[in-house]
């Protein structure tokens, strides 16, 4: 994430209007930034400035409804939307969500390198977290570091920003014809870069989940042919041609040969049951 808001007055502007305290600038993609303002209460508050011009507000529409419909502490719970008109006539989506004092694992990492436990745990939790979603049809396709979150004091992560869920109930937002899925690629499963609709399911987290974890462990995709070039692991992907030999020795060798199953390149291939991939990693 970018550390120079574009939105401060707009955020202000939004702030003043819902009486909020003064936003403090946190982060922004492509689409939105990120506030940290309290509420009326002084409870701690997520305001999200999503423009319109720059993502369609039916992705967002389905976002809110997907959040709106969980009730998880694994998902991240949303406290309020708006509609914001700003003075040079833009539109913005404002949506209030909790905001996790903990940090996002991103951050964490900044700070030190996790044990194997600990990546064992946090996938554990991850899984679970899809776990909350499989019923309901929901597919993430953006898990990564910066989209899991912690409450202060607590390890247990917490999945955020849904702006490429996909309701397998509903007719999908990305065009048929286009070559490539949405989805961050680094970590994005080969069906999702290939844009394969009807492959994409809750297995397709799995693969994301299980990148997060191999990567925690080893410092490198696992079908990355060049330590020197991380780019490498995303033509792999396309073109499936699995996670690496060193890769697979490496995890044989830490007892995790469950992180390679979840990072095949089918989903056929991955663990069929969210309590398999469970049961494998707990053992």
């Amino acid at each position: 994430m970018s550390a120079l808001p574009e939105l401060m007055e707009v955020a202000e502007a939004v702030a003043k209007e819902l009486g909020l305290a003064t936003p403090v600038f946190c982060g922004k993609d492509a689409f939105k930034e990120t506030y940290h303002v309290q509420g009326k209460d002084h409870k701690a508050i997520a305001l999200k400035l999503v423009d319109r011009a720059k993502i369609d507000f039916v992705r967002t529409e389905r976002e809110i409804n997907s959040l709106q419909r969980c009730d998880s502490p694994r998902i991240a719970k949303v406290l309020g939307t708006h509609i914001f008109k700003a003075a040079d006539r833009r539109i913005f989506d404002i949506v209030l969500e909790e905001f996790f004092d903990g940090g996002s694992l991103e951050d964490r990492l900044k700070l030190s390198p996790m044990t194997k436990p600990e990546v064992v745990e946090l996938s554990i939790g991850l899984l679970l977290a899809v776990s909350d979603l499989h019923p309901l049809q929901l597919v993430h396709r953006d898990i990564k570091p910066a989209n899991v979150m912690f409450r202060k004091g607590s390890s247990d992560p917490v999945l955020v920003d849904f702006g490429l869920v996909r309701d397998l109930s509903q007719t999908s937002l990305t065009a048929t014809w286009l070559p490539r899925g949405p989805g961050t690629p680094f970590y994005a499963s080969p069906e999702q870069l290939n844009n394969e609709k009807a492959l994409i399911d809750w297995r397709s987290d799995q693969f994301s989940i299980g990148v997060v974890a191999g990567h925690l462990l080893t410092n490198q995709h696992p079908y990355q042919t060049d330590s020197a070039s991380p780019g490498t692991a995303i033509h792999a992907a396309l073109e499936r041609r699995g996670p690496t030999q060193e890769f697979q020795q490496a995890m044989n060798d830490l007892g995790l040969m469950a992180v390679t199953k979840m990072v095949s390149p089918w989903p056929v291939q991955r663990f069929s049951e969210l309590d398999l991939a469970l049961a494998a990693l707990k053992s």
